[in-house]
């Protein structure tokens, strides 16, 4: 067992006393600090109003807060997630129900919301650029619901945001494609809130986990959200609420859309079916990213997420005392190995998980097959945005891949051609040129493509292959009088 697993069975027992956080042994380099922004999503309705939207964020901070948050600190700020109005009777009412739940022990239930966090709420994000975590619940469950392995996570250097899991119109998540919609909208509203609070320099990619339901949403949005994602972590993700057919109805059906690696850890009892959707076609058949299935003996779907850990278990009056080891062992693991691929992929370690086999656990990993291809949406985006010359980076390396699809399937000529008369209008005729040159080398038969080209060499003065495209426009469409008058032009300027 590695030290990082010894150190968070450690910090899980409740010998602690009073006035120790749970978290002294097992911190990275990093204090942690706390922050809950309060906003309103003003494009969606929810009720009478605008979607609140509480959105959680653990960071590594500049200092220790001279005042610790609690479990009943965190649980007291999410009991106004549904108006952000404060009302300390729905407070109270929310730390009644923890207590005196049929699945806890009330003794050691008052004990543990009580104990310090090593968390707190007045300090600012350390020096330096950090990867952001989005985490994604499970089905209904708040964004407390891990809450120890986000805090984890932040002291070894990342910036981790979470918000509650709930439909569209509901506070409670509804089983179906509105759901996931739903949440995938929420992790996108809450990076441009947390881009906001830090500034986009202080991030340096994006990772989203999901755990249970989450699961599917962090996929989606990795799907949908490709350019900027960095890695995709499934903590038990369901095949419950029938996912896998949600998928196969979704505009993603398939493997060849996971195109960022991707890291599932479940259970020994769901291994075989309960990988996000599934597991044949979200971890056998993918084939353009690395992915990686870790497979725990004896964890349980709800021991994923750290707040069911104690709520369901540690906590419980009936569960004995090696089941309990177990499961904290099981969370330890999958926090060293969560850990360890989310450094790899940002950059953070060069150590990356290996296939092994240890007493408790087993990973399994497939690396990449193929470089996955790009499609139009991302030309077109190089194209608008980045500028010809990535765009033709794009193209050529398409083509070293599949020359067919890179002629097919990423621009037509007409396309091509009225991008080009449209950078010749903002005086960047060099850009101009680019974007013919890579429409002729996928359509050398055009002759309105030679054409154009033999007018932008003509604005550059550069004749010599003003006068090549507009012959070989002429070649191709002996109709074409435009070639046949610039041809005389170009002769009357040169002499020639």
């Amino acid at each position: 067992m590695g030290r990082i697993a010894l150190l968070i069975i450690g910090l899980l027992a409740f010998g602690l006393a009073r006035g120790e956080t749970m978290f002294q042994q097992l911190k990275g380099e990093y204090v942690v600090g706390f922050r809950l922004l309060e906003k309103l999503d003003s494009t969606r309705i929810y009720g009478d109003g605008f979607r609140p939207m509480p959105i959680a964020v653990w960071f590594p901070a500049d200092k220790r807060s001279e005042t610790a948050l609690s479990l009943e600190d965190l649980i007291r700020m999410g009991s106004s997630s549904e108006t952000l109005i404060k009302n300390e009777k729905d407070a109270d009412d929310q730390i009644l129900g923890f207590v005196n739940s049929a699945h806890v022990d009330p003794e050691a239930a008052e004990e543990y919301l009580q104990r310090p966090l090593d968390m707190g709420k007045e300090t600012e994000i350390a020096e330096g650029t950090f990867p952001l975590i989005l985490y994604a619940p499970g089905s209904s469950a708040h964004w407390y619901d891990n809450y120890l392995l986000c805090q984890i996570l932040a002291s070894h250097g990342y910036v981790v945001v979470a918000m509650k899991s709930r439909s569209q119109k509901s506070p409670t998540m509804s089983a179906n494609w509105i759901g996931v919609t739903s949440q995938v909208r929420d992790l996108e509203f809450a990076l441009s809130q947390v881009y906001g609070m830090l500034g986009s320099e202080r991030i340096s990619g994006i990772n989203v986990v999901g755990r249970s339901w989450g699961a599917i949403a962090a996929l989606v949005f990795a799907i949908e959200n490709e350019r900027i994602t960095r890695s995709i972590v499934s903590l038990d993700g369901t095949l419950s609420y029938n996912a896998h057919l949600l998928m196969e109805d979704s505009p993603y059906p398939g493997a060849d859309y996971v195109r960022k690696p991707l890291f599932l850890a479940v259970g020994k009892k769901r291994a075989e079916d309960a990988t996000p959707i599934d597991r044949k076609r979200y971890f056998g058949d993918v084939i353009y990213a690395d992915v990686y299935q870790a497979e725990y003996d004896h964890m349980r779907h709800t021991a994923f997420g750290s707040y069911y850990l104690y709520y369901h278990f540690l906590l419980n009056k009936g569960i004995d005392e090696e089941s309990a080891e177990l499961l904290k062992e099981g969370f330890a693991e999958y926090t060293e190995h969560l850990l360890k691929f989310l450094d790899y992929y940002n950059g953070k370690s060069q150590e990356r998980l290996t296939v092994m086999e240890a007493e408790g656990f087993s990973i399994e990993m497939k690396l990449r097959e193929k470089q996955p291809l790009i499609d139009y949406q991302d030309f077109g985006y190089a194209l608008e945005v980045q500028g010809p010359p990535v765009a033709k980076d794009l193209y050529l390396k398409t083509k070293e891949l599949d020359s067919t699809y890179a002629r097919e399937e990423l621009f037509s000529a007409g396309h091509m051609n009225g991008m080009a008369y449209r950078y010749l209008s903002m005086d960047r005729v060099d850009h101009a040129i680019i974007l013919l040159q890579i429409a002729l080398d996928a359509f050398p038969e055009n002759s309105n493509l030679h054409d154009s080209l033999g007018e932008m060499f003509f604005h550059q003065k550069n004749y010599e292959n003003s006068s090549r495209h507009y012959r070989e426009s002429l070649r191709l469409d002996q109709s074409n009088q435009n070639a046949v008058q610039m041809l005389e032009e170009i002769s009357r300027i040169t002499g020639g």
